[in-house]
């Protein structure tokens, strides 16, 4: 579990299961911004509603939480697996607009493919 005893909540258990259930919970056809760095792309929003403080760094700077959650919901420290889901497989980061929807249906096919891994 992500904790800093400087917050001002423990944050809620972080795994791929709960991010699916939180996708799950947000209006399908509602767009969020893949490449925002404010915390208000997916991963942010996430992270906000589970009270986990946002900070996002350069790798080259560690990462910051929005690295160490992509690690906590993917496993993947060079967050290739976790872009792929939050870029709904879309090659393009340039291209728009990314759901909900479709952010579910790829984290759903992700966890199937680990589970049947």
């Amino acid at each position: 579990m992500l904790y800093n005893p400087e917050w001002k909540k423990e944050a809620k258990e972080v795994s791929l299961q709960d991010f699916i259930e939180w996708l799950e919970t947000k209006n399908p056809n509602e767009a969020y911004d893949y490449q925002d760095k404010t915390g208000m792309c997916c991963l942010g929003q996430y992270m906000k509603d589970r009270n986990i403080p946002w900070s996002y760094l350069p790798v080259s700077e560690g990462g910051g939480t929005y690295k160490q959650v992509c690690i906590a919901l993917f496993g993947d420290t060079d967050r290739k697996t976790s872009q792929s889901v939050l870029r709904c497989n879309i090659p393009n980061a340039m291209v728009s607009p990314r759901t909900f929807g479709k952010a579910l249906a790829c984290a759903k096919a992700y966890n199937k493919e680990k589970i049947n891994a």
